[in-house]
């Protein structure tokens, strides 16, 4: 006889496949509006900054570099690690980069609406039909708003999503810990405290703009587990604590303690490592982020207008502009927030959230760009949460409303989102879409120029290139830029005298002293004057001085020497290119026909095999690697050294 099976057991059953059923379908929605969003970038070139953070940036080119304990010094290690790994798989094509970019914006989505649906749960009191809509609500924004393409399409800016990431995770698994029964699974407990612990040293080391953890984590203990200043004033033996060890971990990976302690110095260290630059002060800075955040809830509300590069200027002090209204705008939301934390607890916990997040970056630590889309990735997760909330609370009695409303919005943002990320489709849309949008940005200009150049368009290139110096007559890069425009048209002698121009204005200036090195080689070649060899060696040995790890330095050094009959010191330097990046063409080519001219014929082909393999279809290194071979059946007693 079959033993029957209880009915509330059937129903707890039930109830289970039921839950997975609706988490698996958020899930897939998650995936599915992330990825239709971001299906038209997985060949966006790389733009901007991730020409030094990936494209020159020769510690990623090893993972094992990353396999030491000293990497903890370093800033934002692990996502470097992940820029390593992307290399070591596809070199420097742009696919795997962008896969892994939509992989981590899909993790976080996942997460917030986790995370979302333990907050209402918790501070709602709605039903879990309402809290599983609302949080699902709460992901899509998170996912599909067009601000978030900054974050996602542009490669560099992992160092934001990935901080989102352990950042969300850290609150989500503290939240975790809070709710087990430390009497039934102490373990279980102390399991997810560790996991939230590590995940916050993990959200540091990824970008440090994560320091701002400890209050979040303390927002949501507040908000969801004790108000009381009795409960609270138990709490400070570990919160005190806590906050002093997270203190030291910031520091140490900052690099407060890499050299001994000097107490008579240590406040002045501690300003040093946080004002990332000297040009701008800390009441200026503040004074600027005044009108900054207030333009940051504007594109959150009304996402149009959207630019890689705002070139926001900086306020000269509190009554610049309208940097008091949007002082009181800003005390006035706050305080909304505020006042709101006994009668509607998530829009406070919204609110603060934003606040918090942005703590780092938009307070009183001078960053060197005042405005960027991608630091709203964080944030937007307050912001999130309260426009669902929102959803809710005014359809809480017509739902048809409520779906309707949510299917519209997030049909919109997805498409606008979509419609953003067209225009990274490469440099010469996104520069263009800049200067289109502000017209006095110099930097935009400039690196306008320098798409067009690398196009092939001179004419335009050098309109865009007196723009910027129009603009900025100082500008160095712009100038350096012109004069490698006509140096590359022939016009040797106007290109010399920018690139001189440029290092008077900054005489340490290595893009200038760099290109003056080559424009002087160019024109001993063209007039046989071995006189501006030695003057480009010197350019070179200086620039190598600024810049010892210049892959481009060591070989054209490699090449000048190679001219003046220099064998020993030219193979030197190409030895040491291929130091630093093992997989230069450049390099690997010149050495292989050096050591040949040094009859060390194994090595040479060696070398220019190597050169083969990185370009298989470069004639010149086929024809030299015939000549080599041919050569050696003609004379068999030719032995290599």
């Amino acid at each position: 006889m079959v033993p029957r099976i209880s009915s509330k057991l059937n129903a707890g059953v039930y109830h289970l496949k039921s839950r997975c059923l609706r988490y698996a379908t958020a899930v897939f929605l998650i995936c599915i509006v992330s990825g239709a969003i971001y299906s038209n970038t997985f060949q966006v070139p790389f733009v901007f900054d991730d020409q030094y953070t990936i494209q020159e940036n020769e510690k990623i080119r090893n993972p094992g570099n990353f396999y030491v304990p000293d990497v903890l010094r370093s800033p934002r290690p692990l996502v470097d690690y992940t820029f390593a790994l992307n290399y070591h798989f596809g070199k420097l094509q742009v696919f795997g980069y962008h896969l892994v970019n939509l992989l981590v914006h899909i993790a976080n989505g996942i997460l917030v609406f986790f995370l979302s649906q333990v907050l209402f749960r918790k501070l709602s009191g709605a039903d879990s039909g309402n809290t599983y809509l609302s949080a699902l609500f709460a992901a899509l924004v998170f996912t599909a708003h067009p601000l978030q393409t900054q974050a996602v399409t542009y490669i560099a800016q992992r160092y934001s999503s990935m901080a989102a990431f352990f950042y969300l995770g850290s609150v989500f698994s503290y939240l975790i810990a809070r709710d087990v029964n430390s009497a039934q699974r102490p373990l279980v407990r102390y399991e997810f405290y560790l996991i939230s612990i590590l995940c916050g040293m993990f959200a540091f080391l990824s970008k440090q703009n994560s320091a701002s953890l400890p209050l979040a984590i303390l927002l949501f203990e507040y908000a969801c587990y004790d108000q009381t200043w009795k409960g609270w004033k138990k709490k400070l033996w570990i919160i005190l604590p806590g906050v002093l060890l997270s203190g030291f971990v910031y520091a140490y990976n900052m690099g407060l303690f890499r050299h001994e302690i000097q107490f008579a110095t240590l406040l002045e260290d501690v300003s040093g490592i946080t004002h990332e630059t000297q040009g701008v002060g800390r009441w200026r800075y503040l004074c600027t982020q005044f009108n900054v955040i207030s333009v940051y809830i504007r594109l959150l509300l009304i996402p149009i207008n959207q630019n890689l590069d705002y070139s926001y200027p900086f306020k000269t002090g509190f009554f610049d502009g309208a940097t008091p209204y949007a002082f009181v705008f800003l005390v006035g939301i706050f305080f909304a927030g505020w006042w709101s934390r006994k009668i509607n607890t998530i829009v406070f916990v919204g609110i603060l959230w934003f606040f918090i997040t942005l703590s780092v970056e938009s307070s009183i630590f001078p960053i060197r760009d005042a405005l960027f889309e991608h630091r709203l990735y964080l944030p937007m997760f307050g912001f999130s949460v309260v426009a669902a909330h929102a959803c809710e609370r005014l359809f809480s009695k017509h739902r048809l409303w409520a779906y309707a409303l949510t299917m519209v919005v997030v049909m919109s943002l997805s498409i606008t989102a979509y419609s953003r990320n067209e225009v990274w489709r490469d440099e010469i849309t996104l520069w263009s879409d800049v200067v289109s949008k502000n017209p006095l940005n110099f930097r935009g200009f400039n690196n306008l120029g320098f798409a067009l150049m690398e196009r092939g368009d001179l004419k335009a290139a050098m309109v865009n290139y007196d723009s910027a110096i129009r603009l900025r007559p100082d500008y160095c890069f712009s100038i350096s830029n012109k004069g490698a425009l006509l140096e590359r048209m022939g016009q040797i002698d106007p290109a010399i005298a920018l690139f001189k121009k440029a290092l008077e204005y900054q005489p340490y200036f290595s893009p200038a002293v760099m290109n003056l090195s080559n424009t002087l080689m160019k024109k001993a070649d063209l007039q046989s004057a071995s006189g501006e060899y030695y003057d480009a060696i010197e350019l070179y040995k200086e620039a190598l001085r600024l810049i010892p790890k210049s892959v481009e330095g060591h070989t054209n050094l490699g090449v000048i020497y190679s001219r003046i009959g220099n064998k020993e010191e030219a193979i030197n330097q190409f030895k040491e290119a291929l130091k630093i990046n093992p997989v230069s063409f450049e390099a690997s080519a010149n050495l292989g026909i050096m050591l040949y001219s040094q009859g060390k014929i194994a090595e040479a082909l060696q070398h220019l095999g190597a050169a083969l393999r990185l370009k298989p279809d470069s004639e010149e290194i086929k024809n030299n690697i015939a000549k080599i071979i041919n050569m050696t059946r003609a004379d068999p007693n030719k032995k290599s050294e």
